[in-house]
């Protein structure tokens, strides 16, 4: 609201106020993921949970997406501008001309995602009583194609990542006014580094134990979503 509100402003309008009313509502849905994590059957039904589940991936992946796909845009239209400069080139590129990556990039997660909820999707599913009378309830789906589409989506958001990545790396150096790129570069350059490290931390942990798999969640999603704004 108040990026909108100040679009007019000579600093918001040089730091291109669509992307970064695009961040931010990536931002919140990324953030919002949370919620759904949260959810078990002692504040919900049965089928409220099983929702939860697939609510989850849902989120997170539009989210993330929607983040990355805007920082690329908007990282590629400066080096875009900085290039055509180089070579004494007027060029103009307009916030319609970069609306191609995100499109791209939300479509086939959302094709993923799709597939994902209809042949395979998770449901909430509770273990039975134990020895000590203790039981746990997480998320499951029915067969094994559900790591596919979840290999699918990590992979693809990582390639978004790692060419917004190179875009913030060739435009680290530019020195225009109003220019944040190089702050850009440091913060997904920390995403990057914190996904490497919080992928592999999940893998071990996502089926062994649900309070730390959700711990771990919560802090990666965190850390991203902190890291972006900041």
């Amino acid at each position: 609201v108040w990026t909108l509100s100040k679009r007019k402003h000579r600093v918001i309008k040089a730091s291109q106020p669509v992307f970064l009313a695009m961040i931010a509502c990536g931002t919140f849905i990324l953030a919002s993921s949370i919620i759904p994590l949260s959810i078990d059957d002692s504040i919900a039904t049965q089928g409220g949970c099983s929702a939860a589940c697939m609510a989850f991936p849902w989120l997170l992946s539009i989210g993330f997406s929607t983040i990355f796909a805007a920082l690329f845009a908007k990282i590629w239209r400066l080096n875009q501008l900085m290039k055509n400069a180089a070579n004494f080139r007027r060029v103009t590129i307009h916030a319609k001309d970069v609306r191609a990556p995100f499109a791209v990039l939300i479509t086939m997660n959302v094709i993923l995602l799709l597939l994902w909820t209809f042949i395979d999707p998770l449901v909430w599913v509770r273990t039975e009583s134990n020895s000590d009378y203790q039981s746990y309830g997480y998320c499951q789906a029915g067969g094994s194609a559900h790591a596919i589409f979840f290999g699918l989506l990590v992979a693809l958001n990582f390639i978004a990542l790692a060419k917004a990545n190179w875009q913030a790396w060739k435009a680290r150096n530019t020195s225009t006014a109003y220019s944040e790129s190089s702050y850009i570069w440091y913060a997904m350059l920390s995403l990057l580094q914190a996904l490497l490290i919080g992928l592999p931390v999940l893998m071990l942990v996502m089926q062994s134990n649900a309070v730390v798999s959700y711990f771990v969640w919560s802090v990666l999603i965190f850390i991203v979503c902190t890291t972006i704004l900041l």
